[in-house]
């Protein structure tokens, strides 16, 4: 058992922090499940597994190598996110590079900016076989503490790149874009031929004109006519949309 300090405890409560995570290359996963599914990937390396002794206890035979803290609650409380703590968290090292990921269907998010809409799309995505997914500017952090726990884990398991403007044209010649848009064609109408990446904009605005000029085709899911809502959640709206569009 490694021995805490309060030097760790500031250096784990800061990865609560984008611009600490991107100094540490680091980030956290918070509760058992969660550190459970980490201990079993090997994309993102378990750098410390710190919690309460009844939460370490089941772990210690799983890896070497990995430094284990054994703190209070009270302690757990001060270095977690969570309101509640779940007795437990880990810290995982990021990769050097993100390969950037490749398949017949990714999205793209432009300028998706809710954490938890964030996290929903990557536990969509790897349930309809999504191939990976474009974090495009001006989009939430997805290392950010409420991503990772909404995406219940699915982000330790879809790849996942940052991709500008500019990297979405060296992609053009390779794919069709379809953006998600409410005057669009009706999503039952438009069946994009493989391979494609769709385009989920920003919650309040919509797709942005940079993305808007690069679209081949824009898909709408029609509201029932008996509706009057506004609109649809950005994370539901992805979600129908790559289920409409999975393969079996």
């Amino acid at each position: 058992m490694s021995e805490w300090s309060r030097a760790i405890a500031k250096q784990i409560a800061q990865l609560q922090q984008k611009k600490y995570r991107a100094l540490n290359r680091q980030f956290l996963v918070e509760g058992p499940k969660l550190v459970e599914e980490a201990l079993l990937q090997n994309r993102f390396p378990v750098h410390s597994i710190i919690g309460t002794e009844d939460f370490l206890e089941p772990l210690h035979t799983a890896r070497k190598n990995i430094a284990f803290y054994s703190v209070t609650a009270r302690e757990l409380k001060k270095i977690s996110s969570l309101k509640t703590p779940q007795g437990g968290l880990a810290v995982l090292d990021m990769p050097s590079t993100h390969e950037s990921p490749h398949g017949s269907f990714m999205v793209y998010l432009d300028e998706l900016q809710n954490p938890g809409n964030l996290g929903a799309i990557f536990r969509s995505a790897e349930w309809f076989g999504v191939d990976g997914i474009l974090i495009g500017e001006g989009s939430a952090d997805p290392y950010n503490a409420k991503v990772v726990q909404a995406s219940m884990g699915s982000i330790l398991r879809v790849p996942f790149a940052a991709c500008s403007y500019e990297d979405c044209d060296e992609l053009y010649n390779k794919y069709q874009f379809v953006g998600a848009d409410m005057s669009g064609t009706p999503i039952q109408e438009l069946s994009p031929a493989r391979p494609v990446i769709l385009a989920i904009g920003n919650e309040g605005r919509g797709l942005s004109m940079e993305m808007r000029k690069r679209l081949d085709h824009r898909v709408s899911i029609p509201q029932h006519p008996s509706g009057e809502a506004e609109s649809l959640n950005a994370a539901l709206s992805a979600s129908i949309i790559m289920y409409a569009w999975s393969t079996p």
